[in-house]
């Protein structure tokens, strides 16, 4: 696992050719073509492994990132133990958006849920860019507050409701946020991610595979059937 700044690597171009990024990123191909235009060029494209760290927690946003093929969680961590999964971000965002726009320490950890690849350029350079550009900086605003709700929801969704409801809910925006594709979590990560016993992801699990709804083998999980998780998910995940 490299450290959040040293293992920015990316690709560079050839001798006589620009680099430019295939925007796969949802926020990204939201923006109009002028703004799209002047970020391209700050972009660079990066593979993390499952677990590697962007941003540590406390410490300043120094890179964000904007996932392609793959999802990226906000994580609290108290006295060394993960406490719980605040906020996701997937193809639809940017990481760390209120600490970055904030100019503040980040108050928990971003890691990667799982490998792949994601567009990253350094926080200062968007910051720039958001401050010149009316569109961006709405946008990133925007993009802020849906965040803000997703962390009210998970956070009143893990005191109220059952475990496999929790799970369910998970399952379906872990789908969401892959376009369909399967992902990699083990119930070990999920059980980390949720705050809950392995086990009871494992009971979870079970339960949904009953339905027919899941594959599950050596960490890659497909959903076969959103129908029956989507019974079993809590309100949360509307």
């Amino acid at each position: 696992m490299c450290s959040p700044v040293n293992g920015v690597t990316g690709r560079e171009p050839g001798p006589g050719r620009e680099w430019t990024p295939v925007i796969e990123n949802e926020f990204l191909k939201g923006l109009g073509t002028r703004t799209r235009g002047e970020l391209a060029p700050l972009l660079r494209r990066k593979t993390f492994e499952a677990g590697e760290i962007l941003v540590e927690q406390e410490t300043a946003v120094a890179w964000v990132a904007f996932p392609l093929s793959m999802q990226f969680a906000s994580a609290l961590h108290v006295d060394g133990t993960v406490m719980g999964e605040t906020a996701l971000v997937g193809a639809e965002g940017v990481t760390g958006l209120l600490p970055f726009l904030a100019h503040a320490p980040f108050a928990w950890r971003i890691e990667a849920r799982g490998a792949g690849e994601a567009l990253i350029c350094p926080a200062r350079v968007l910051r720039s860019a958001a401050e010149t550009d009316v569109e961006l900086r709405r946008r990133l605003t925007a993009l802020s507050y849906f965040y803000q709700v997703q962390t009210a929801y998970m956070a009143a969704c893990g005191t109220t409701h059952a475990i496999p409801q929790r799970v369910s809910r998970w399952l379906l925006e872990a789908d969401d946020l892959g376009h369909g594709h399967a992902f990699h979590f083990t119930q070990d990560d999920i059980a980390r991610l949720l705050g809950v016993q392995r086990t009871s992801v494992v009971d979870a699990f079970a339960l949904i595979k009953k339905h027919g709804a899941l594959k599950h083998s050596r960490g890659r999980i497909r959903l076969l059937d959103r129908a029956p998780i989507r019974a079993m998910a809590c309100g949360c995940y509307d």
